[in-house]
């Protein structure tokens, strides 16, 4: 039996977050999962015997990890020199390049994320991360199949 979902809302640093709680008894009952969607929803997934005071206190020990999730952050970012951006779990800062004649780069070089743009205006850069980020996910994905391969096969 599925429990109709709660809707709550969560106040971490001065800023409101949607909560939709998921009760569910085919969820293991010591465990409590949270996904933030793309709609900017925490999802929180538990057993009916966990409370919800309990579910509040799960969500503010990770209030580090949801008020600097990049789905929270994008709307903040400026895409400019200096600006820190996630990447495999840590923060690093735009080193943004112009160039003319040279084809336009993304890549991770000491400690920043080295970008030549033709044109330096935001919604570029915005869409160059995007990709890289895209790119870069495949590669780490590939690793890691191919390291789960080794160990099955």
């Amino acid at each position: 039996m599925d429990y109709p979902v709660k809707h709550f809302d969560f106040s971490c640093k001065n800023q409101k977050f949607n909560c939709q709680l998921h009760l569910t008894h085919n969820h293991n009952r010591n465990r409590i999962t949270l996904e933030i969607t793309t709609d900017k929803i925490i999802k929180i997934k538990a057993h009916p015997s966990v409370s919800h005071q309990r579910v509040l206190e799960i969500l503010d020990y990770h209030k580090n990890w949801i008020f600097t999730n990049p789905i929270f952050q994008e709307s903040h970012y400026q895409y400019i020199n200096h600006e820190k951006h996630l990447y495999l779990r840590h923060l690093y800062p735009l080193k943004i390049l112009k160039i003319t004649n040279q084809a336009q780069t993304i890549q991770l070089i000491d400690h920043h994320i080295a970008i030549t743009v033709r044109e330096n205006f935001p919604s570029s850069i915005y869409s160059m991360l995007q990709n890289w980020y895209k790119f870069e996910a495949l590669e780490v994905f590939s690793e890691r199949l191919s390291l789960l391969k080794s160990r099955i096969c």
